[in-house]
């Protein structure tokens, strides 16, 4: 499939692709059995959470687009060796933080890799600053033949001397050709050594191409004149990073790919070739960091803000209607604490019904939802406001309130887990679901499902 390029998330229509889980069961609207294979993530109707996938795979649809615009900004090549067998390498010395790096082939170096302009450059454009060896006894003369053509035409190689040929190929000659290579290249003091790369990439006067906390995860693509950074939050926590980016010329824009929702004038700094700037970030959130424009300015200030105004908290009562029947929880609480073992073991969908007062503010009417396991479809007054799955919960209602009394409705979603720990205690003599791989026992750990909250309704 060819992707075309596009100015807005309009043109994510990629297709994803998903692997099968080991659950096999009989959902309570369906009871014709479903066989799935035994390992990955089953992707199916049976899944409790199936149609209320969409915004999420919007998601993976949206990052995985921009995941393949361009190519791969990596600034070092990890030689794997030649060792038998050998699927990738060691990273030794270890990677400073701040830069990436791949794994590359002896068949690739020899056959693909060249030098331009100073960097190791692969036929598709793929490029990288530093090639480094790994502490290896061993290389065949041809390969090293190679690496010295690269040396000689202006590559920098890190990485410690071979001693002798891996191969009985034109033995005992091929180990006198090494030790001749090596003569030339270490002794000559064409490759550089130590315990650190540090000092390679201060001779290469390459500045870290990320500077972030370790917990956040990123990658770096250049499509044309565009630089496309991706930023995860790893934390189980909300937080708020100044990130620096090695980005000159361009001012940065915030791509949210769970909503598709552009920032384009987010406070930045711009100074000796790199970007800085405060990101938000959610618990486990992820945003692409766009430079597309060129900059006319070199600082934008952050908007004074202010804190959300609570307008309500919706304590309850709340009824909340199971496939098997009505329950009234007074106040929000976690289904695996519930008396009843058909609420406690439950999966599936179950809907929370409450009224609230409209608040005097019309515009800007946020309803958050605190804690929920796991998916949450919110409709006021049977107006379907959005499907939230991720943090922080929270969708803008404004549009669907009225005069008086409004009713929300909010259909909660929790994966299959519980029911098979529940469905596996002994005492079961019906069970409705079962699995072919026993991977779920009867005293696993129940996972928190249900909407928690608090639940508020708040003015951003």
């Amino acid at each position: 499939m060819t992707l075309r390029r596009a100015e807005t998330w309009a043109f994510c229509e990629g297709i994803n692709q998903f692997v099968l889980h080991v659950v096999i069961h009989q959902p309570w609207e369906d009871k014709r059995p479903g066989v799935n294979a035994w390992f990955g993530t089953e992707f199916n109707r049976h899944n409790t959470w199936y149609d209320q996938a969409g915004p999420w795979m919007d998601y993976l649809r949206r990052c995985s687009v921009m995941l393949q615009r361009g190519l791969s900004v990596v600034d070092v090549a990890y030689f794997i060796g030649e060792d038998a067998p050998k699927m990738t390498g060691l990273p030794r010395p270890e990677l400073p933080k701040g830069y990436d790096f791949d794994y590359i082939n002896a068949e690739v170096i020899e056959q693909r890799l060249q030098v331009k302009e100073g960097r190791f450059v692969l036929p598709e454009g793929v490029s990288y600053s530093l090639l480094v060896l790994p502490p290896s006894e061993t290389m065949r003369p041809e390969l090293l033949a190679k690496i010295k053509e690269l040396v000689e035409a202006g590559g920098v190689v890190f990485g410690p001397a071979p001693e002798r040929s891996p191969s009985m190929e034109n033995y005992p000659a091929c180990d006198d050709v090494i030790k001749g290579l090596v003569a030339d290249l270490w002794d000559g003091g064409r490759v550089l050594t130590g315990d650190s790369l540090d000092g390679a990439f201060a001779k290469l006067e390459l500045a870290p191409d990320v500077v972030c906390p370790q917990d956040i995860l990123w990658k770096h693509r250049r499509d044309g004149d565009t630089d496309i950074y991706f930023l995860s939050n790893q934390e189980d926590a909300a937080r708020t990073e100044t990130i620096s980016f090695r980005v000159a010329g361009k001012t940065p824009e915030l791509w949210w790919p769970e909503t598709g929702r552009i920032d384009p004038e987010p406070p930045f700094t711009a100074a000796e070739g790199r970007v800085s700037m405060p990101v938000d970030l959610d618990i486990h959130t992820s945003v692409f960091v766009v430079f597309r424009k060129a900059a006319d300015i070199q600082e934008r200030k952050a908007p004074e803000r202010k804190p959300p105004a609570v307008l309500a908290q919706i304590d309850g009562p709340w009824t909340v209607t199971f496939p098997f029947g009505e329950e009234m929880f007074q106040q929000l609480a976690c289904w695996t604490k519930h008396a009843n073992d058909d609420v406690k073991y439950f999966s599936g969908e179950a809907v929370y019904r409450a009224a609230f007062t409209t608040p005097e503010a019309r515009e800007g009417v946020v309803l958050y939802l605190g804690e929920v396991n796991d998916i949450a479809v919110v409709r006021v007054n049977g107006r379907e406001m959005g499907t939230l799955w991720m943090h922080p919960y929270k969708v803008d209602i404004s549009a669907a309130l009225k005069d008086g009394e409004n009713h929300l409705e909010i259909t909660v979603v929790n994966p299959w887990k519980n029911r098979l720990a529940g469905d596996a205690r002994p005492d079961v003599k019906n069970a409705g679901t079962f699995t072919s791989q026993k991977v779920i026992k009867a005293d696993a750990d129940l996972k928190p499902a249900g909407l928690l909250g608090p639940v508020k309704i708040m003015v951003e």
